[in-house]
């Protein structure tokens, strides 16, 4: 959906110019509330109440699996399949949504996640999964960028799911924050899929 609607907004909006900069959802809380910041692209949930969100998708839980592996070739894990596993997982400080979700899940199954290794970025968790250090519970999102050397497969049972949406300051009144969210709010409502 990021893609349609950068593009879109470029199209209807010419004039206005897109600075994209990779972040993480913390660093896009600080740059958001010390003004360097528009809008952000984040994973919440967010820890600042002076900051509003619409979420914007929603992706299902996949497993990176190192391609050697016995789960890989099976067309899904199941998250009870994770008891014992070496698990490399994306740093707390990073998304702690998504940790504390993996963790809290794990939890309720009735056995505690065996971490061996967490990363502050998604390629890194990638790479250590290719390199044999464990699996990694990942966003679908992640999957649609192919790793030798690793393969995707969809979590089954209670898994867990990652939101990904705009924040922006409450305070801010500009024209084009709210253009921009509205847009993405309505491509998301014409196309929930995409």
């Amino acid at each position: 959906m990021l893609r349609l609607l950068v593009r879109t907004f470029r199209e209807q909006y010419p004039g206005v110019k897109l600075y994209l900069q990779e972040m993480s959802t913390p660093q896009q809380e600080k740059a958001l509330d010390r003004e360097e910041l528009d809008v952000g692209v984040v994973r919440p949930p967010l820890g600042d109440p002076s900051l509003y969100t619409a979420q914007i998708e929603e992706d299902s839980a996949m497993l990176a699996i190192p391609e050697e592996h016995a789960l890989a070739n099976r067309s899904s894990v199941h998250i009870d399949d994770l008891r014992g596993e070496p698990l490399v997982m994306l740093a707390r400080k990073t998304w702690a949504g998504l940790f504390d979700s993996v963790v809290d899940l794990c939890l309720q199954r009735g056995f505690k996640p065996n971490i061996v290794q967490d990363a502050t970025e998604f390629q890194t968790v990638i790479g250590l999964v290719a390199a044999g250090l464990g699996v990694a519970v990942v966003p679908g999102g992640a999957a649609a960028v192919p790793r030798r050397s690793v393969v995707f497969r969809p979590v089954t049972g209670p898994a867990p799911r990652f939101a990904m949406a705009l924040a922006w300051r409450a305070d801010d009144d500009s024209p084009l924050v709210h253009r921009f969210v509205t847009l993405a709010q309505r491509i998301k409502a014409q196309a929930p899929g995409v």
